[in-house]
């Protein structure tokens, strides 16, 4: 089916605008099942988000991820704390996970990165 679309457009373009009896059925079951995709991916109670949120999803992610690769830099000889560590990141993330204002997310963001800045100069890492 998905190799047939191009061709029914160019066939809707060619035929002066109209598709042929047939392939209107199969454009439309393509459009129905492209429907069926787009709400099963997407969250349920939730729309599309805007570029905004998807930005700073974005941004969220790479903190989080950006925490957990300095965490492995701290010496494997005191496992406990690095436990510690990741557990208070991931609590804190988790218990921030249900704010949708973006400015509120942009101040949690600056938050994260004065920790994060704090936690590497503790580190040596900076």
């Amino acid at each position: 089916m998905h190799h047939s679309m191009p061709s029914l457009m160019l066939q809707s373009r060619v035929g002066g605008g109209r598709l042929p009896g047939p392939a209107v059925g199969v454009l439309a079951a393509g459009i129905a099942g492209y429907r069926r995709f787009a709400a099963a991916i997407r969250p349920v109670g939730k729309g599309v988000p805007t570029l905004k949120q998807f930005i700073l999803r974005g941004r969220v992610l790479g903190l989080y991820r950006e925490i957990l690769r300095t965490l492995r830099h701290i010496s494997t000889t005191n496992p406990i704390l690095l436990h510690e560590l990741r557990a208070y990141a991931r609590g804190e993330f988790e218990r921030n996970k249900s704010v949708r204002e973006e400015s509120r997310i942009r101040f949690l963001l600056s938050t994260g990165r004065q920790e994060l800045n704090q936690m590497r100069r503790y580190i040596g890492e900076e």
